[in-house]
Protein backbone atom coordinates (compact mmCIF):
# COMPACT_ATOMS: atom_id res chain seq x y z
CA UNK A 1 0.00 0.00 0.00
CA UNK A 2 1.42 3.31 -0.84
CA UNK A 3 1.02 6.83 1.12
CA UNK A 4 0.26 9.45 0.05
CA UNK A 5 3.40 10.80 0.22
CA UNK A 6 4.99 8.33 -2.30
CA UNK A 7 1.85 9.05 -4.86
CA UNK A 8 3.12 12.59 -5.36
CA UNK A 9 6.55 11.98 -6.13
CA UNK A 10 7.31 12.19 -9.92
CA UNK A 11 9.30 11.09 -12.48
CA UNK A 12 12.26 13.40 -11.48
CA UNK A 13 11.38 13.29 -8.03
CA UNK A 14 9.74 16.52 -7.90
CA UNK A 15 6.36 16.72 -5.61
CA UNK A 16 3.41 18.55 -6.11
CA UNK A 17 2.01 18.01 -2.58
CA UNK A 18 -1.03 19.85 -2.89
CA UNK A 19 -2.29 18.12 -6.00
CA UNK A 20 -0.97 14.46 -5.71
CA UNK A 21 0.07 15.21 -9.72
CA UNK A 22 3.69 14.96 -10.82
CA UNK A 23 5.33 17.98 -10.41
CA UNK A 24 5.98 20.10 -14.09
CA UNK A 25 10.10 19.43 -15.31
CA UNK A 26 12.64 21.64 -13.41
CA UNK A 27 14.20 24.43 -16.20
CA UNK A 28 17.19 22.89 -18.37
CA UNK A 29 20.54 23.67 -15.89
CA UNK A 30 22.28 26.12 -18.50
CA UNK A 31 25.85 25.25 -17.12
CA UNK A 32 25.27 21.81 -17.93
CA UNK A 33 23.92 22.49 -21.34
CA UNK A 34 26.46 24.64 -22.29
CA UNK A 35 24.30 27.35 -22.75
CA UNK A 36 25.02 30.53 -20.32
CA UNK A 37 22.49 32.95 -22.06
CA UNK A 38 23.08 36.43 -22.99
CA UNK A 39 24.37 37.86 -20.13
CA UNK A 40 27.48 36.27 -20.70
CA UNK A 41 27.56 36.71 -24.31
CA UNK A 42 27.18 40.46 -23.37
CA UNK A 43 30.12 40.64 -20.68
CA UNK A 44 32.26 38.46 -23.33
CA UNK A 45 31.61 40.91 -25.85
CA UNK A 46 32.94 43.73 -23.67
CA UNK A 47 35.83 42.16 -22.50
CA UNK A 48 36.45 41.67 -26.12
CA UNK A 49 36.37 44.96 -27.26
CA UNK A 50 38.18 46.60 -24.11
CA UNK A 51 41.12 44.74 -24.73
CA UNK A 52 40.77 45.59 -28.10
CA UNK A 53 40.83 49.50 -27.60
CA UNK A 54 43.69 49.01 -24.86
CA UNK A 55 41.32 49.59 -21.95
CA UNK A 56 42.37 46.94 -20.05
CA UNK A 57 45.66 45.48 -19.54
CA UNK A 58 46.19 41.91 -21.84
CA UNK A 59 48.35 40.00 -19.34
CA UNK A 60 51.05 37.63 -21.22
CA UNK A 61 53.88 35.67 -19.69
CA UNK A 62 53.36 37.40 -16.13
CA UNK A 63 53.79 41.01 -17.99
CA UNK A 64 51.39 43.47 -18.51
CA UNK A 65 50.39 44.71 -21.79
CA UNK A 66 49.46 48.20 -22.67
CA UNK A 67 49.00 50.13 -25.84
CA UNK A 68 50.28 53.81 -26.34
CA UNK A 69 49.08 56.33 -29.44
CA UNK A 70 51.65 58.75 -30.54
CA UNK A 71 49.51 61.48 -32.72
CA UNK A 72 50.74 64.84 -33.50
CA UNK A 73 51.61 66.02 -30.64
CA UNK A 74 49.93 63.73 -28.29
CA UNK A 75 51.44 60.11 -26.37
CA UNK A 76 47.60 58.64 -26.31
CA UNK A 77 47.63 56.07 -23.20
CA UNK A 78 44.48 54.33 -21.35
CA UNK A 79 45.71 54.05 -17.88
CA UNK A 80 48.55 56.28 -16.20
CA UNK A 81 48.40 54.82 -13.12
CA UNK A 82 50.16 51.41 -12.87
CA UNK A 83 51.86 48.68 -10.00
CA UNK A 84 55.37 48.32 -9.96
CA UNK A 85 56.61 45.83 -12.22
CA UNK A 86 57.44 44.94 -15.85
CA UNK A 87 55.33 46.57 -18.79
CA UNK A 88 55.16 45.66 -22.01
CA UNK A 89 54.40 48.76 -24.29
CA UNK A 90 52.32 48.38 -27.58
CA UNK A 91 53.77 51.50 -29.03
CA UNK A 92 51.40 52.54 -32.65
CA UNK A 93 52.90 55.81 -34.13
CA UNK A 94 48.71 56.94 -35.60
CA UNK A 95 50.38 60.27 -36.69
CA UNK A 96 51.36 61.82 -39.71
CA UNK A 97 54.75 62.09 -39.27
CA UNK A 98 57.91 60.44 -37.42
CA UNK A 99 57.59 59.92 -33.41
CA UNK A 100 59.43 58.36 -31.07
CA UNK A 101 58.85 57.24 -27.22
CA UNK A 102 61.15 57.65 -24.43
CA UNK A 103 60.39 56.80 -20.61
CA UNK A 104 61.81 58.97 -18.29
CA UNK A 105 62.03 58.77 -14.34
CA UNK A 106 62.08 61.81 -11.84
CA UNK A 107 61.04 63.86 -9.10
CA UNK A 108 60.41 66.93 -11.05
CA UNK A 109 57.35 68.02 -13.02
CA UNK A 110 57.67 67.30 -16.89
CA UNK A 111 57.89 71.16 -17.38
CA UNK A 112 60.68 71.01 -14.86
CA UNK A 113 63.12 68.94 -16.66
CA UNK A 114 66.06 70.04 -18.20
CA UNK A 115 66.01 71.21 -21.60
CA UNK A 116 68.71 71.28 -24.67
CA UNK A 117 67.34 73.44 -27.92
CA UNK A 118 63.85 72.94 -26.77
CA UNK A 119 63.52 69.59 -26.24
CA UNK A 120 64.35 67.40 -23.10
CA UNK A 121 67.97 67.06 -22.24
CA UNK A 122 68.25 63.30 -21.96
CA UNK A 123 71.32 62.83 -19.85
CA UNK A 124 70.47 66.21 -17.61
CA UNK A 125 70.45 66.47 -14.06
CA UNK A 126 67.64 64.78 -12.11
CA UNK A 127 65.98 62.70 -14.44
CA UNK A 128 66.71 59.24 -15.51
CA UNK A 129 66.11 58.08 -19.20
CA UNK A 130 64.46 53.84 -18.06
CA UNK A 131 63.45 53.38 -22.16
CA UNK A 132 64.59 54.33 -25.33
CA UNK A 133 63.43 53.08 -28.58
CA UNK A 134 63.75 53.36 -32.52
CA UNK A 135 61.71 56.13 -34.00
CA UNK A 136 58.28 55.38 -35.24
CA UNK A 137 57.27 56.15 -38.92
CA UNK A 138 53.85 56.94 -39.54
CA UNK A 139 51.54 53.50 -39.51
CA UNK A 140 54.30 51.35 -37.89
CA UNK A 141 54.24 49.82 -34.21
CA UNK A 142 56.68 48.86 -31.75
CA UNK A 143 56.57 46.59 -28.92
CA UNK A 144 59.30 46.95 -26.02
CA UNK A 145 59.19 46.04 -22.28
CA UNK A 146 60.02 48.64 -19.96
CA UNK A 147 60.81 48.15 -16.45
CA UNK A 148 58.97 50.32 -13.80
CA UNK A 149 59.81 48.70 -10.94
CA UNK A 150 60.55 51.58 -8.76
CA UNK A 151 57.96 53.87 -7.69
CA UNK A 152 57.58 57.26 -8.57
CA UNK A 153 56.50 59.43 -11.39
CA UNK A 154 57.61 58.84 -15.09
CA UNK A 155 57.39 60.55 -17.91
CA UNK A 156 56.42 58.97 -21.71
CA UNK A 157 57.33 61.39 -24.56
CA UNK A 158 57.85 62.01 -28.01
CA UNK A 159 61.50 64.04 -27.92
CA UNK A 160 62.37 64.79 -31.71
CA UNK A 161 62.89 68.15 -32.82
CA UNK A 162 59.55 70.49 -30.90
CA UNK A 163 57.54 67.79 -30.16
CA UNK A 164 58.08 68.13 -26.23
CA UNK A 165 57.86 71.77 -26.51
CA UNK A 166 54.35 71.10 -28.16
CA UNK A 167 52.99 69.17 -25.05
CA UNK A 168 53.88 65.52 -26.77
CA UNK A 169 53.92 63.91 -23.13
CA UNK A 170 52.18 61.79 -20.86
CA UNK A 171 52.98 61.76 -16.94
CA UNK A 172 52.68 58.46 -15.26
CA UNK A 173 52.51 57.31 -11.74
CA UNK A 174 53.80 54.03 -10.57
CA UNK A 175 52.76 53.07 -7.08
Amino acid sequence: MQTSDENAVSEGGAVAVATGEPAPPAPPDRAQSGKLGRPWIIVAGIVILAVAAGVIYVVAGGIKTVKVSLTEYKVGMTQTTFQTGKVKLSIANDGKIGHELLVFRSDLTAAQYPKEDGNIAEDGPGITQVSDGEDIDPGQTQTRTVDLSTPGTYVFVCNQPGHYAAGMYTTVVVK
